[in-house]
């Protein structure tokens, strides 16, 4: 129900009874009585002020502070919900990647499991040095813990609406964090979307594949069953992240 039928509804039940038994019952409310109150409660004073009438409150309404307000605090819960429902997140993770969920410790939160594959992946990519930084020989640029470049820094700011430099993410340890989580749900998104395919991999094996080649190249390393097979600019394949973060060694040729 929106203000505007919250008010009308409001206005109708007070137009129900004499204006003294509306003005009771507001009171009543607030917890205050009747008795005592101004004589001038229920008095014209049209000649003082105006309101504008149910008739056409709709038009007027639209415009007014309490509508915008109204409207503005309905369409946030809205965008939230939707984020939590694209994700797939519970509410607390998604009230931690809107920077609006912290433990008491002040650190963005995270399941062991998470924390645990972070921590391996950033001592693969940097030897856990969040202050990590290269630059391939076309000119990207890659920075943090996780090595994280441009493009996939880009689609971290555009998901959870925030704005960073490569130099301020190298500079905090916690911004890292919260990226990197949003990076692996991310990345676990894209494998249940594999369906049958992917289940038949580990999943851990998986995100370190995703995280050196891309969700498409994740996607295509899968569905080729191992035949998509690029490396980086250091001469790493998937295959070899895959083997290294996964129960499974070897390239799983099924």
């Amino acid at each position: 129900m929106s203000y505007q039928q919250l008010l009308a509804k409001a206005r109708e039940t007070a137009a129900s009874g004499p204006a003294s038994e509306s003005g009771d019952r507001r009171l009543a409310s607030k917890g205050v009585s009747s008795k005592g109150r101004s004589r001038f409660v229920d008095e014209d004073l049209s000649g003082l002020m105006t309101r504008p009438s149910s008739d056409n409150f709709g038009v007027i309404g639209d415009v007014d502070f309490m509508t915008k307000m109204f409207n503005k605090v309905y369409a946030s819960n809205e965008n939230v919900a939707k984020l939590m429902d694209a994700g797939g997140f519970s509410s607390k993770e998604a009230k931690t990647l809107l920077g609006k969920g912290k433990d008491d410790s002040g650190e963005v939160e995270g399941s062991e499991e998470d924390l645990n594959f972070l921590d391996q992946l950033n001592q693969s990519e940097s030897s856990g040095n969040s202050k990590s930084e290269r630059t391939n020989k076309d000119g990207k640029k890659f920075g943090g813990a996780g090595n994280f470049g441009e493009e996939r820094l880009d689609d971290a700011r555009k998901a959870l609406g925030i704005s960073f430099t490569m130099d301020e993410f190298k500079n905090s340890p916690k911004l890292q964090k919260r990226v990197s989580l949003w990076h692996i749900k991310d990345i676990d998104k894209a494998i249940n979307n594999l369906g049958e395919k992917g289940k038949r991999y580990d999943k851990n094996g998986l995100r370190a594949v995703a995280h050196l080649g891309g969700i498409g190249g994740m996607n295509q390393y899968v569905k080729s069953r191992g035949r998509y097979d690029k490396k980086d600019e250091l001469g790493t394949y998937l295959s070899d992240y895959y083997a290294k973060f996964s129960s499974v060694k070897g390239n799983p040729n099924v």
